[in-house]
């Protein structure tokens, strides 16, 4: 089974108060504020999500576990007449149980 969310067209300031784009906002966060520090002046209500996807693939025959999660973004933030591209893409699956074996390394103790 598969669930997915997509949305684009936002301002970064509507955007904050969408449930569904919570974790887009927060990645972006960190990108954005370095921009500024940098001299970019873009303001929340002026920077465009451009596209953004989030995938759920879930595995029906076990109990709807989730076997795989994606999401991308991208937002557009305005800069001396033309835009910054922010973008990430995540990408986790889950193979089942880990039967390896995890050790510390003999001077970590």
């Amino acid at each position: 089974m598969r669930l997915r969310v997509e949305a684009s067209g936002w301002r970064l300031s509507a955007a904050r108060g969408r449930p569904a784009l919570k974790r887009a906002v927060r990645e972006v966060e960190p990108a954005l504020a370095q921009l500024r520090k940098a001299g970019v002046t873009a303001t929340d209500g002026q920077v465009t999500l451009k596209g953004f996807t989030e995938t759920w693939d879930l595995d029906a025959a076990h109990g709807y576990r989730i076997a795989s999660h994606r999401y991308a973004f991208t937002f557009l933030v305005p800069f001396q007449g033309g835009d910054i591209t922010v973008s990430q893409e995540v990408r986790a699956d889950n193979r089942g149980v880990f039967t390896g074996r995890v050790t510390l390394p003999a001077d970590a103790m």
